[in-house]
């Protein structure tokens, strides 16, 4: 540390404040020095999270649902359609929750049924 520079009697003069309150402490410096006071441990930082590659543009799903009229069913009515080499359990949710979110709770009844998903409209 050159003690001629602001910066450096700054940093003297914050150590010496928190020394003066018993404070616990790491200072990372511009030098990627470390100054410490008490036991406390820098803790590695975590990598990023790599996004999830998409398999399918975005909205795939939901517009498979739409165009077959999840959005258009009335009470009593039952829908069936295949999975067009779409993940059939991924499908099978997006249906339902858009069902769930027009229609509310338990609306709707789905099930996988060989190679396609039945939904029945029940309120």
């Amino acid at each position: 540390m050159n003690t001629n520079s602001v910066a450096d009697k700054a940093l003297a003069r914050a150590i010496d404040l928190l020394k003066a309150i018993k404070a616990e402490y790491i200072i990372r410096l511009p030098t990627q020095e470390l100054v410490t006071h008490g036991d406390l441990q820098l803790m590695p930082t975590k990598a990023a999270k790599q996004k999830k590659v998409r398999t399918v543009p975005h909205g795939t799903y939901t517009n498979m649902c739409r165009t077959k009229g999840v959005d258009k069913m009335k009470v009593g009515d039952v829908i069936f359609f295949t999975s067009d080499g779409l993940d059939i359990q991924r499908l099978r949710s997006v249906a339902a929750a858009m069902a769930c979110k027009l229609y509310g709770n338990e609306s709707v009844i789905t099930t996988v049924n060989g190679m396609g998903i039945e939904i029945l409209r029940v309120k």
